[in-house]
């Protein structure tokens, strides 16, 4: 990630696509907090984030077992209208059964209308 890191603070006008691929590459490697730094300056750069965006943040949000901070997420994904995703609701699920919160991971897998062998 330090490579990827070096590269993208010298690219100018960083796209969507950009910050996604180090947004992912942060919550699968780490430090996972780098992930959430990341989107903030995407969306102070006025870039809007996608499910390629959310998605992996919702998995920070698992390793590192931030409940409060992936409910801000989740909270995201339904206000840009992501919830529909299998990544995102994968996230979600995700994120509320590593803190804990069996409850609410079960009310988000009951509300999926297609499941497949990963769910």
């Amino acid at each position: 990630m330090a490579y990827a890191n070096q590269i993208f603070k010298q690219t100018q006008n960083p796209t969507i696509i950009l910050f996604n691929a180090m947004i992912k590459g942060y919550s699968l490697n780490g430090p996972f907090e780098e992930s959430f730094r990341l989107f903030s300056s995407m969306k102070n750069r006025g870039i809007w984030p996608d499910e390629c965006t959310l998605a992996p943040l919702l998995k920070a949000c698992s390793s590192l077992s931030v409940l409060q901070l992936g409910k801000c997420i989740h909270k995201e994904v339904v206000v840009v209208g992501f919830e529909g995703f299998s990544s995102i609701r994968i996230g979600v699920i995700e994120l509320y059964s590593s803190c804990g919160v069996m409850e609410d991971a079960e009310k988000v897998f009951d509300e999926m209308y297609q499941r497949d062998v990963i769910v």
